[in-house]
């Protein structure tokens, strides 16, 4: 009964602070409380945490822009953490990394972008098709950094990224092996250079 009593108290005191818009502190108590809840408070206790995800997915609403920001990003994922079954949140959070990986892209952070894009695609798997047209958009800008590198004589690079290429978009297996191919025979021929290792501990740099 004392341990009830407690944890009706920290409940009590997790709704002051929501009243009073101290979510981190109502939030902690919420988990504090859950410990020794009984089974009818953990429900009070699961309304209290979708109230205050509620509120966390009306302030990134407010401040929603066409841009991507870390802070909204870390909003909708407290959200989750407090309601994880609330689709609307999952949405909300994969088009916003949808923005990131653009913005990521427009800067040419291939890798970033393309584990943003992923991400995305875990939190809302219903968001498949845009997210294969970035995958395509992710393609063409390294087939286009692929074509620069040739041009500047950095083959080691451009085999990296062909290589990223194929991973993105498998359907382009078959053209670029070929021209990898092409490429490390020359590379090897002309250069006496061993390619194969090389490109290595290129393929996760930008």
């Amino acid at each position: 009964l004392e341990n009830d009593a407690s944890c009706t108290g920290i409940v009590i005191n997790a709704v002051d602070d929501i009243e009073n818009a101290r979510y981190d502190d109502a939030i902690a108590n919420l988990h504090r409380a859950e410990e020794h809840a009984t089974d009818d408070l953990m429900i009070d206790i699961e309304i209290r945490k979708e109230d205050i995800a509620n509120i966390y997915i009306d302030m990134y609403l407010e401040g929603k822009s066409s841009i991507y920001s870390e802070e909204s990003e870390q909003i909708l994922l407290k959200a989750l953490s407090l309601f994880p079954g609330y689709s609307k949140t999952n949405k909300l959070l994969s088009d916003l990394l949808i923005k990131k990986g653009d913005r990521l892209l427009e800067f040419g952070n291939h890798n970033a972008a393309l584990e943003s894009y992923n991400r995305s695609i875990k939190y809302y798997p219903e968001n498949q098709k845009l997210i294969n047209h970035r995958y395509e958009n992710l393609a063409v800008s390294l087939i286009n950094k692929t074509n620069k590198s040739i041009e500047k004589s950095d083959f080691f690079l451009a085999l990296a990224n062909m290589k990223k290429t194929i991973s993105i978009q498998p359907e382009l297996k078959d053209v670029l092996e070929k021209s990898m191919k092409e490429l490390t025979n020359f590379i090897d021929e002309d250069f006496h250079m061993e390619s194969s290792d090389r490109i290595q501990n290129l393929i996760y740099q930008d």
